[in-house]
């Protein structure tokens, strides 16, 4: 059986890094792109302008700024549409019930990053692989 060699740990590390850069930029370049178009500002302003993505190493991110991106990507009172995926995350923007605003869901962000989850795992997937198969 042979070792991991320095040089597999820095290829691995590397091909790696390059799918967190590869899947984080996709996911955020989507969501820009399907984020509705903010008529308050006249343009895709608003929520396109906050979504941001932040990469360090093996460790991506992607979120938006603005307050109301919730609200817009699941709805609203009584047209919230929640994925159970995300129901853990949704809860927190639960309003008070002071007041019935119905908006329909115009998902932007969820739909991303699911799909590009999928991405990212095979794509880890197949870097360790192409490490590990050198090792059997």
């Amino acid at each position: 059986m042979s070792k991991i060699t320095k040089d597999m740990k820095s290829e691995l590390e590397r091909d790696l890094r390059n799918v967190v850069q590869d899947v984080t930029t996709r996911t955020s370049m989507e969501a820009k792109h399907s984020a509705p178009m903010d008529k308050r500002v006249g343009h895709g302003g608003g929520i396109k302008s906050s979504i941001y993505k932040l990469i360090r190493g093996l460790t991506g991110e992607v979120w938006v700024g603005a307050h109301y991106a919730p609200y817009v990507d699941f709805g609203t009172g009584s047209q919230i549409q929640i994925p159970s995926d995300w129901k853990d995350v949704a809860i927190q923007f639960k309003g008070a019930g002071i007041r019935e605003v119905n908006n329909k869901p115009q998902p932007f962000f969820y739909p991303s990053v699911d799909r590009h989850r999928e991405k990212f795992k095979k794509a880890s997937e197949k870097a360790l692989d192409k490490v590990m198969g050198r090792i059997r």
